[in-house]
């Protein structure tokens, strides 16, 4: 190990006492500016002191260095991805050196794996937008709102980009919906599943009934229950089955459970489209459903969640981390360059404002692949909501049970009050 190497050792400790008489100690002494640590020689001992620059305004100007170097970054992040969604064609992206400077975090890897991804996504119509509505052919028995065929058609541009992205309606805009037009127009579209469709156990029987209603010919398999139910509908989820002149494998409507359970199972497949509804579940990165769903080989990604998004960083990479996991696969580089532990226990040495503006900007960042509209903005010509409320008498039986209650308690009053006195 040679002497610059010994001083990089020493950016991680407070204070180290050394021997001045020592040629190699003095040279590191002579390197070690490099690394933001003062050298005091002490006379007494004849003792190199080497102590790291705490000084709060020192600490603050770093930080505020390593903030506004993360908030290029997350610039440059967002332009990236525009200028992914904007183009008509799916076209192979070139080496992003000649795009952004910033891609000096990519490694030759990644980049050759985004290449490869986005070329092997089907082609986009040519010189004209995708009608959407002309590849409805599975969806049945309703009509979309205007609003809704436009998030089908953001999803399948996220789609053709391959980009994940976020469907953060308000809740009652029809999320479940747009899911399942978005999968009748992939399949007739010739884009084959399996489509993995994680939910909440209360509302899996809404999930089977809206494809049942709307999409009647699309095999869609429940997994949830008890274990026998499970393991009699497993093997279906392996199973090709044929819905025009495609052979597709089905729709997997799941529980947050079942994945961690059967994970070796989910693990055998390759995801067209992993979904995950209320997708502030996995918000907690170091959950078990974030774990194992993260683990799964998948194509697209798509989060479901009609709460807007929360303030807390380690949330935003969480989603940042499932969404784009090319670009956000490490959590402490991603809280190194945040200073999220100074930010946190080292005395606010980023302003509040400063913060807020760093979070604004991580938004900022999931921005051009988030959808979110509210009902105030897209059904306005919804009836207003009427209330009427309807007292309704208690019956006998209800009438003597809360009278006892009530008499009960006046007597224990009253002891109590007999009591003070």
């Amino acid at each position: 190990m040679d002497d610059k190497e010994n001083v990089s050792l020493l950016s991680n400790v407070s204070s180290i006492n050394v021997p001045a008489n020592e040629s190699a100690t003095k040279e590191i002494a002579e390197n070690a500016g490099e690394f933001g640590v003062k050298v005091e020689p002490t006379a007494k001992r004849k003792y190199y002191v080497v102590d790291k620059q705490t000084e709060a305004e020192e600490r603050r100007e770093a930080a505020l260095n390593q903030m506004r170097y993360l908030l290029s970054l997350c610039d440059k992040y967002s332009e990236l991805y525009k200028k992914t969604l904007s183009t008509e064609n799916s076209k192979q992206l070139k080496h992003p050196k000649q795009i952004n400077k910033f891609t000096h975090t990519l490694g030759k890897e990644d980049i050759e794996g985004i290449q490869s991804e986005l070329k092997n996504k089907p082609k986009a119509q040519a010189g004209k937008d995708l009608d959407i509505t002309e590849y409805l052919t599975y969806f049945q028995n309703g009509k979309l709102h205007p609003y809704q065929v436009e998030g089908v058609s953001w999803l399948y541009t996220l789609f053709m980009n391959g980009t994940n992205g976020i469907l953060a309606d308000e809740m009652g805009l029809g999320k479940t919906v747009q899911i399942i037009a978005l999968i009748c127009v992939l399949l007739e579209r010739n884009v084959p599943g399996p489509f993995l469709i994680v939910a909440p156990l209360s509302t899996i029987p809404n999930w089977a009934s809206e494809f049942k209603r709307f999409a009647p010919e699309v095999p869609v398999v429940v997994l949830y229950g008890k274990t026998e139910s499970r393991q009699e509908n497993m093997p279906k989820m392996f199973r090709k089955y044929i819905i025009g002149a495609l052979h597709t494998y089905p729709v997997v409507i799941t529980s947050y459970q079942v994945p961690v359970m059967e994970s070796s199972k989910f693990l055998r497949m390759r995801w067209k489209y992993i979904i995950v509804d209320e997708g502030h579940r996995i918000k907690n990165h170091k959950s078990q459903l974030a774990l194992k769903l993260r683990e799964f080989k998948s194509e697209n990604r798509i989060i479901l969640t009609g709460t807007p998004l929360q303030n807390n960083m380690m949330e935003l990479w969480a989603l940042l981390n499932f969404l784009l996991p090319t670009f956000f696969n490490d959590m402490e580089t991603f809280t190194e360059l945040f200073l999220m532990e100074d930010i946190q226990n080292e005395g606010q040495l980023i302003k509040q404002e400063e913060s807020n503006n760093l979070v604004s900007k991580i938004h900022k960042v999931l921005t051009p692949f988030m959808l979110r509209r509210l009902k105030k903005d897209v059904l306005i010509d919804m009836v207003p909501k009427k209330e009427l409320l309807v007292y309704c008498p208690m019956s006998d039986l209800q009438l003597k049970l809360y009278q006892s209650v009530i008499d009960n308690n006046f007597a224990i009053l009253t002891d109590k009050k007999e009591e003070e006195e």
